[in-house]
């Protein structure tokens, strides 16, 4: 029956198939499989579905009914879920948002419906969040996303609307959805075109026009990678919708006018590839993203008729393929070269595929690679792997179409069309001598004779969904059974399964074994070689370790039936990473990781040495082993594609690794070796030809894969094609011996068995008996190409192959690594491209370089000399120039006088190359007009007497020189002097020089001289005729010797001794010039030598100099030298008895280091020196860094404490780390205003503290006990003070530390501690009784003394205050006379202000108290400042 509607689903490999039973007016939701089975039977409801979409997430479609009705039908299950019964318009189309909570019903002409959809556990529930009618005939809609960041990373700015539109048509969209995966989907907008050409955007929030379009809408796509809306109208336009500048709306970024009618046209956008059909033979593909299209057309030469056109296309852009079906029921597919950016060329077409009936619509799976197409027979599924392709023996049965098969022999290329008399054939299988083809209800078999033709022997009835073949019986998988029946049909076995195991899905068979997977994850191994059937092994779980088992992939069991290999799915279209093996013998399973790169007993040794080497012992070789093996296995984007095992022997295990990106050219091949003995043995792994398709068998020395369609290239070297369909690709260890007899193959076989396992002296002995040299010779071409230098030695022992060894000797020799031996080795076994692939694996590019020269292949030669060894580039140019000058043709000439050039040796080459012909040089060097050439030229003039032709030559290349010599020969001297004058050319002013010395000239020949440089020259005519003035200036430019003896003879001229000390000076001879300076007393030469001495300068001379200016009264020089001679002790001495003021340069330059003055001692005496010189004058900062450096730490503190800085003393205290200059810090520091600076107070307690001196630090908390019982406020804080004394005291007699000061505090603190609150309880009292209080206060007055914490004068001073205050003159005025008769010697002024006292006085009419001291202001013959009252009276 055929289907109306199918929809894939985008979360899984299921299919929805809507069918309509227009007998009973219902319509038929099912779900397929990918194998095209329906699985699960959904319900059955009277009236037509209209539209149907799968959930983005969950497992169920919303169906759209023309009754206007929506429901939700789960996979397999009745209607969930009713959105709406009915509705007055038919539904047009349902769709969700994004993320599966938004629903949209579009119901015919313009209405949109909103819902919410949410699922709390079993319950559903939806609600209409909008309604809302267009008012327009809607035609299409589609959706389109907007975009955020994650908000985590997300920055803020002025738009707060939560959603960041990508911008519109930008073709850097798609880079960054893909490289930014912090973007994630935040909205979806329903886009809706209609009649008239309007497009509309819909969101849960807003309704707005989008665009307008001219005409009717008949496509409309939404093109997520480029965030670009795809249009194509009735009147045949196709625009490119971008965001525009205003909001909301599009702008059009691409109008293109198509050819043709508009209903011809066909259209599908998949992942940025837009295809149409149009009623022709071609088709037109726009990638999107490239901004590129081009046309791909049917070919007659894959099977398609010259007339034939296509009517429906789709494409898979993920995967890379374009599918179409054509008006005479072929299905076309082209299959995309990712490498390939032309769009003609990079898409390959394969041999057509003939269906039934006309295909209406083809739908591919965005999950798997199978595609859906509606006939008008019912549906067929399509897979990349959908082709049965079986082996056995030498005989190949390739499935062609739905009802055609190619039999092909392997050996002969022979092959035979089968015909097959029933239609869609599901799968076949070949026996010795017959074949059995069937599909849903009928199994055929046929007898194959020797020359492949068939003929048709029975055919039976059966629903079965798998059958083998097995000495004339047939096992039929039926349901829950396997059946043995007879070639007729007739059952002659019957086999159940336990209902803990489930139902058999797959059988293989392998000569006389079967091999039974079962659908709950159990296999069975059955025994065929008898009369019926019977289980070998207890069947086994074989999944019981495995984390998602969904259901066997793939099963193939060896020829012995001891061991079977599975794949299995981990749901229901992705493969796992695990390859399973099934050893019977053991009951065991082993498995290996494609992501792990191990197999489980590696797996094992890994953990175990883990354990070992976590306690810190060494890496083993063994683990190093591991890890290289996992390294070159793993494979984490490849997954277990097709497994075979060897014909012949059982333990080899061949497996295709497929990429899991469908496009991706990476596929490879494994190979191992499984025995119970040692589990899987990873042998190697090596890439599959871009021509090879799916494996298929496994015959050593041979692999056999279908040929993929479309690739027309030329046979690899180890691979050869068999017929069109077939290829086969021989193993790298039979290249060049691919007809080895049957010992020869087990005894290779065994021994790359042994080399896996590392069993090196096994492998040898299974190769021993091998005679023939031609194996030798392949083995040891294998040894090179598996880098085994070991057994390729072996081999050139039996092959004799002296010349091979002399060139690993020499390897050796030369310190190389094995692969370098092996690339020598190479060599010498014509393994040249061997031999590149090694020296390019090892980045020797150097030795490629010289192979492809060796080989004449000179443009593989620039090529690598040009890119990887660049230093040897002109030495290649060089090389290729001596071949083509070998050649000794005019066009080779040429082009080696190219690469002498490009070499750099042309001036050279050329010209030896060329010597027989001088035309031919001249015209060479008039052509390239280079210096050097025209140099050489018109040298070759000169010698040959032309000498007109050499001056124009030498001219041209500026050879100034030449000129000269030419000139002065042909007697032109003026000219040439001038020429060199002005050309400043050292060689010609040298010759014009030695012609004007020849012939007298003194003054020319020491000008010229001296313009070439040849200065010894110049200075031997001056000094000949005695050019005094010119002579030191020579030598000054000459330097070194000259300028010695220039002094020299200054030295012995009267009247020059300035010079002679300045050209001595020039040539570093310091002391000789101070000498001849001292002698001659040149003072101010003598100034200017002195500043170049250092303490690099002899000592001598620096004493010397120091004596000098010693005795000219110079004495701050004197010291300076002395210094530098390292004569300290004379430089203080000298300090000293002239009183020089000692500097921080000077102190430093008295300061030896430990290198002048090794003797400790004696270095400390010499600082201890400068540092009393320093003290002396006052210099305290330098003193105490002088007797630091001399360890004198507690001297350097008392220099600075008379410095009096009071951060230097901090800084130094705190570094110090010495008791004593603690304590002398902190007695410094409470010289300072200490009283008002916390930090002062803070550094010192902490001195204290640190010094253990707790008898000074008691006595400072008692002096500030003192100062703040001065304030009668602060009485407390002095209390708080006493009691840290008091800590103090305590703690210096728990050290044992006491002492009289101690007991002398502590009394102190005593009595302190009692006056104190003495104090302060009668300051209590007259805070309620003032007179008591007074009264109190009066009487402590008169009993304290003035040594007291609070002394006698502060409490009368405070009585005396607090009466005048109150105005009680008469007690204040006693109070006053009893201070007075305590104290009679104060001055009571400091205590209570004068104006208060005057006040009192002039109140009781008494004489002032401080009227003595302003008779002795009087007396001293200052201004009176008379007291108001004295004033008044005067004034009375």
């Amino acid at each position: 029956m055929k289907p109306s509607l199918i929809e894939w689903a985008p979360h899984c490999g299921w299919l929805c198939v809507v069918t309509p039973d227009e007998t009973k007016g219902e319509a038929n939701i099912a779900f397929s499989d990918p194998s095209g089975t329906i699985k699960e039977k959904g319900p059955s409801k009277t009236g037509t579905v209209v539209c149907v979409k799968w959930h983005p997430k969950k497992q169920f479609v919303v169906v759209g009914w023309k009754d206007g009705g929506v429901c939700f039908v789960p996979k397999g299950g009745v209607i969930s879920h009713t959105v709406m019964e009915t509705y007055p318009h038919p539904n047009q189309g349902v769709d969700w948002s994004h993320d599966g909570t938004i629903l949209m019903t579009l119901h015919n002409p313009s209405s949109v419906h909103l819902y919410s959809y949410l699922n709390i556990g079993e319950d559903i529930s939806t609600s209409n969040l909008m309604q809302i009618e267009l008012g327009d005939q809607v035609m299409l809609w589609c959706k389109r996303l907007s975009y955020e960041k994650h908000r985590s990373t997300r920055i803020s700015g002025d738009d707060d609307s939560g959603v960041d539109e990508p911008s519109f048509g930008s073709k850097d969209s798609l880079l960054d959805r893909r490289a930014d995966r912090s973007l994630v989907p935040t909205g979806t907008e329903f886009l809706f075109a209609s009649k008239t050409g309007h497009i509309y955007g819909v969101d849960t929030e807003r309704q707005r026009n989008v665009h307008k379009l001219d005409s009717e809408v008949i496509y409309l796509a939404y093109c997520e990678m480029i965030s670009t809306i795809i249009a194509f109208t009735r009147d045949c336009f196709i625009f490119h919708l971008t965001k525009g500048s205003v909001d909301g709306k599009c702008a059009e970024k691409v109008k293109v006018k198509l050819g043709g009618t508009a209903d011809k046209y066909y259209m599908e956008l998949n992942d940025g590839l837009l295809v149409m059909c149009y009623g022709e033979k071609e088709i037109r593909v726009w990638d999107l993203i490239r901004e590129d299209n081009g046309t791909i057309a049917l070919d007659v030469s894959k099977g398609f008729q010259p007339d034939e056109t296509i009517n429906v296309v789709t494409v898979n852009g993920k995967r890379g393929v374009i599918t179409a079906a054509t008006n005479l029921d072929n299905i076309a597919e082209w299959k995309r070269k990712r490498a390939d950016t032309n769009i003609e060329t990079a898409w390959k077409l394969s041999p057509s595929t003939h269906v039934d009936s006309p295909v209406s619509i083809i739908r591919w799976s965005p999950i798997i690679s199978t595609s859906a197409l509606i006939t008008e027979e019912g549906l067929i599924l399509l897979g990349e792997n959908s082709i049965t392709v079986k082996m056995r023996g030498k005989m190949a049965a390739i499935q062609t179409s739905s009802n055609s098969f190619t039999l092909l022999h392997a050996t002969s290329g022979v092959s035979q069309e089968l015909k097959l008399s029933i239609p869609s054939a599901k799968g076949i299988c070949l026996g010795e001598k017959q074949l059995v083809v069937w599909n849903d209800d009928t199994v055929v078999t046929y007898d194959v004779q020797t020359s492949l033709a068939t003929i048709q022997c029975t055919s039976f009835a059966c629903v079965t969904t798998s059958v083998a073949i097995v000495n004339q019986n047939l096992y039929c998988i039926e349901k829950d059974k396997i059946f043995a029946r007879t070639l007729q049909g007739t059952l002659r076995q019957e086999i159940s399964l336990p209902e803990i195991e489930g139902d058999p899905e797959i059988l293989e068979v392998n000569r006389s074994w079967m091999a039974v997977a079962t659908t709950n994850g159990f296999v069975r191994i059955y025994n065929l070689s008898s009369k019926d059937a019977h289980q070998e092994h207890n069947s086994k779980y074989i999944v019981e370790n495995v984390p998602n088992f969904y259901k066997f992939h793939t099963i193939r069991i060896n020829h012995t039936g001891n061991k079977v290999a599975v794949t299995y799915l981990e749901d229901v279209s992705t493969v796992a990473e695990r390859l399973l093996v099934y050893d019977a013998e053991l009951d065991s399973v082993s498995y290996f990781s494609f992501d792990r790169g191990m197999t489980d007993t590696q797996e094992y040794e890994t953990q175990a040495e883990l354990a070992h080497t976590s306690s810190g012992r060494p890496v083993t070789a063994a683990a190093r082993k591991m890890a290289r093996e996992q390294s070159r296995f793993q494979m984490m984007n490849h997954r277990a594609g097709a497994l075979e095992w060897d014909e012949n022997d059982a333990r080899y295990l061949v497996v295709e690794c497929v990429n899991i990106e469908p496009e991706s050219t990476d596929q490879r091949v494994l190979t191992c070796f499984v025995t119970s003995e040692h589990g899987i043995q990873l042998q190697g792994m090596q890439p599959k030809s871009i021509h090879c398709g799916k494996l298929v068998s496994v015959s050593v020395p041979n692999f056999y894969f279908v040929r993929k369609p479309g690739w027309d290239d030329e046979d690899n070297r180890d691979e050869r094609t068999i017929g069109k369909t077939l290829v086969a690709k021989c193993l790298r260890e039979f290249l060049g011996n691919e007809n080895c007899d049957e010992g020869t193959r087990k005894a290779m076989m065994d021994f790359s068995f042994y080399l896996t396992i590392g069993s090196m002296d096994a492998a040898f002995k299974a190769i021993q008996f091998i005679k023939s040299e031609s194996v030798w010779d392949h083995m040891a071409s294998m040894s090179i190409k598996t880098r085994r230098l070991d057994v390729a030695m072996v081999c050139l022992g039996h092959m004799k192959n002296v010349r091979g060894a002399r060139a690993v000797r020499r390897s050796i020799q030369n310190g190389e690594n094995d692969s370098m031996k092996c690339a020598a080795l190479a060599i010498e076994l014509s393994m040249l491209e061997e031999a590149l692939i090694i020296y390019a694996q090892n980045e020797r590019y150097d030795l490629m370089n010289k192979m492809y020269q060796s080989q004449n292949m000179w443009s593989h030669a620039f090529e690598i000399a040009e890119t990887k060894d660049r230093i040897h580039l002109r030495n290649t140019h060089y090389n290729y120039a001596k071949f083509l000058e070998a050649k000794k043709d005019s066009t080779s000439i040429e082009a080696a006088i190219e690469n002498y050039e490009k070499a750099g040796v042309h001036a050279f080459e050329v010209f030896r190359m060329l010597r027989d012909y001088p035309k031919q040089i001249e015209q060479y060097v008039r052509r390239k007009r280079e210096e050097s050439l025209y140099s050489w030229w018109g040298a070759y003039l000169e010698s040959v007497g032309e000498l007109e032709g050499a001056l124009s030559f030498y001219s041209s290349a500026k050879d100034y020189y030449c000129i000269v010599r030419v000139k002065s020969f042909q007697g032109k001297i003026d000219e040439a002097a001038r020429l060199a004058e002005e050309s400043k050319d050292k060689a010609a002013c040298y010759l014009i020089g030695r012609l004007y010395d020849n012939e007298g000239d003194v003054v020319n020949a020491v000008k010229f001289y001296t313009k070439a440089r040849a200065l010894s020259s110049a200075i031997r005519l001056a000094k000949e005729h005695d050019m005094k003035d010119r002579l030191a200036n020579l030598c000054l430019m000459a330097g070194g010797a000259e300028l010695v003896n220039a002094a020299r003879y200054y030295e012995d001229l009267p009247g020059y001794a300035h010079k002679a000390v300045m050209l001595y000076h020039k040539a570093g001879m310091i002391g000789r010039a101070l000498d001849l300076a001292f002698r001659t007393e040149q003072f101010s030469a003598l100034d200017l030598i002195t500043k170049d001495l250092d303490a690099g300068t002899d000592p001598k001379i620096l004493k010397r100099a120091a004596e000098f200016f010693e005795n000219n009264q110079n004495y701050e020089k004197a010291v300076n030298f002395l210094c530098l001679a390292k004569e300290f002790a004379s430089a203080v001495q000298l300090c000293r008895s002239r009183n020089v003021r000692v500097t921080d340069k000077f102190a430093e330059l008295m300061t030896p280091s430990k290198d002048d003055m090794p003797n400790v001692n004696e270095r400390k005496r010499v600082l201890e020196t400068v540092a009393e010189l320093c003290l002396q004058q006052g210099a305290y900062s330098a003193s105490a860094k002088k007797f630091t450096q001399a360890g004198d730490k507690l001297s350097a503190m008392r220099a600075l404490l008379k410095s009096g800085d009071i951060q230097k003393i901090r800084f130094f205290a705190t570094t110090a780390r010495n008791k004593e200059i603690y304590i002398l810090a902190a007695n410094f520091l409470q010289t300072t205003d200490w009283q008002d600076n916390a930090q002062t107070i803070k550094d010192i307690e902490t001195f204290y503290t640190k010094s253990q001196s707790f008898e000074h630090l008691g006595n400072f908390y008692k002096s500030v006990a003192i100062i703040e019982a001065e304030n009668l406020r602060t009485l407390d804080k002095a209390m708080g003070a006493l009691q840290m004394a008091a800590v103090c005291v305590q703690e210096a007699e728990q050290r044992n530390m006491s002492s009289a000061g101690i007991d002398a505090l502590r009394e102190d603190l005593k009595k302190y501690v009692v006056q104190l609150r003495k104090l302060m309880s009668i300051l209590d009292v007259m805070k309620n009784d003032t007179a008591d209080g007074m009264r109190q206060l009066t009487t402590l007055a008169e009993e304290s003394l003035e040594d007291d914490i609070v002394p006698c004068t502060r409490i009368f001073a405070l009585i005396i205050v607090d009466h005048a205050t109150k105005k009680n003159w008469k007690q204040a005025y006693r109070s006053i006379t009893a201070l007075l008769k305590k104290c009679p010697n104060i001055d009571i002024e400091i205590f209570v202000d004068s104006s208060t006292l005057d006040k009192i006085c002039d109140e009781m009419r008494m004489g002032r108290v401080t009227k003595k001291k302003k008779e002795e202001v009087e007396s001293d013959g200052e201004e009176v400042d008379f007291s108001h009252s004295l004033r008044r009276q005067n004034v009375n």
